[in-house]
Order: structure tokens, then sequence, then C-alpha cells
């Protein structure tokens, strides 16, 4: 009975860990929206080449590292709200 909790208590996360979880996977959106301004920056163009995939690359690391963080129960759940079929069925069903 004793070993049942202490397993249940790994499986929760420590709020800290999931609010940097939470923060590394908006970096990534971020990161990736950031890359469409890339273009109207007013330096040169290697620059702008090397920022965008900067960003590109961050924000997938971050993703990838927040998703880690988070867990399969995390991605599962993003993964229902993100699936369009779900987007208009009605909650109560």
């Amino acid at each position: 009975m004793d070993n049942e909790n202490t397993t249940q208590k790994k499986n929760i996360a420590n709020p800290k860990t999931k609010k940097l979880g939470i923060g590394l996977l908006i970096f990534s959106v971020v990161a990736w929206l950031l890359i469409f301004a890339v273009p109207f920056l007013p330096v040169e163009m290697n620059t702008r080449i090397f920022i965008a995939a900067a960003l590109g690359i961050g924000g997938e690391i971050a993703f990838w590292i927040g998703g880690i963080i988070l867990g399969r129960e995390a991605a599962r759940r993003y993964r229902k709200q993100l699936n369009p079929r779900n987007w208009f069925k009605n909650k109560s069903e």
C-alpha cells in the first residue's frame, strides 16, 4: 500500500517544473512566430539567415524539452485540443 502512494507521488509534477515546461512551450511558439518578422529587420541578409535559423532551432529544442518535462499526459491533452474534429463538438456529450 505504501508502494502505491510513492508511485502516485512520482507522477505528480513539481509546480515549478510544470511552469518551466509550459514556459518552454510558449517560448517555442513565440520563436517560430518571430521567424516571420526576420525578413523585415534592417540587417544584412547573412544575419537574417542566422537569426531565422537560430529561432527555428531554439524553438524546436524548447518545444521538445518542454514536452519531455510535461510528459505524455499533457501531450495527449493538447493533441486532443488541437484536433480540428474536436473543436465544434458539444461539451455536454
